[in-house]
């Protein structure tokens, strides 16, 4: 089976925790099927990544031009690369969608698989957001609230109409899915899965490097727990 693994992320956030657990799933999953990750980026480039491919599309964006003066909120809608291309002209069994923001590139690359006739599953990474009527970004004006209707939610409707499968991230996302229409039989729990270099503990060394350059007291000497909180600070993560 050869499957494609389209992360459909803004090129500046290519290192997203959602872009790098798409990428590390795809490359667990190429010990068992031939997978390439395509996913938006500032270059062209085609590497490996572990034993998947990495092809990295050159993506551009209408707005470019207002970059200063327009926020990045409303500038990463407009973000699209020629992954449509890939699926229409490549010999892909399956697509693997991860997240849905740009929604509109998103829908390009789902009807590209619909006009296929190849069947094409999503995770919900962005689905939170997505879902949140613009209350995850704060939108109070009616100008910004009908962008989101039409930029977002009608893409998503879209997008997860066509979808064979959903997969979510934990069971605790089914009521968000079933809001949106979602059959529970088309709901599947495909976790991020977590890396088992993570529970490899680290070296003293490796402690006091963290420690010395964040400032914090030294810690390689105690026996106590040690763990760094690495997520972002937005409204919608609490």
């Amino acid at each position: 089976m050869k499957v494609l693994a389209a992360v459909i992320v803004p090129p500046h956030l290519s290192a997203s925790g959602a872009a790098n657990a798409a990428k590390h799933l795809s490359a667990s999953l190429a010990n068992y099927c031939d997978i390439d990750i395509a996913i938006l980026s500032l270059q062209e480039v085609a590497s490996n990544f572990g034993k998947a491919r990495l092809l990295a599309r050159k993506s551009s964006n209408i707005l470019s031009f207002t970059k200063g003066f327009l926020p990045n909120k409303f500038r990463t809608l407009f973000y699209r690369a020629d992954i449509p291309t890939l699926i229409k002209n490549g010999s892909y069994d399956l697509v693997h969608l991860h997240n849905v923001i740009p929604a509109l590139e998103t829908k390009r690359v789902a009807r590209a698989c619909v006009k296929k006739g190849i069947p094409y599953v999503i995770s919900t990474h962005g689905f939170f957001e997505a879902t949140s009527s613009g209350n995850a970004y704060s939108l109070k004006y009616i100008h910004e609230k009908l962008a989101w209707k039409f930029l977002l939610e009608k893409p998503i409707n879209y997008i997860v109409e066509y979808a064979d499968k959903i997969f979510a991230l934990s069971p605790f996302e089914y009521p968000l899915l079933k809001q949106l229409g979602i059959e529970s039989e088309r709901i599947e729990v495909v976790t991020n899965g977590v890396s088992q270099e993570f529970f490899a503990p680290r070296e003293l060394k490796e402690i006091d490097l963290v420690t010395e350059r964040l400032n914090l007291p030294k810690l390689s000497d105690q026996e106590i727990p040690v763990g760094i909180f690495g997520q972002s600070y937005q409204k919608q993560r609490g």
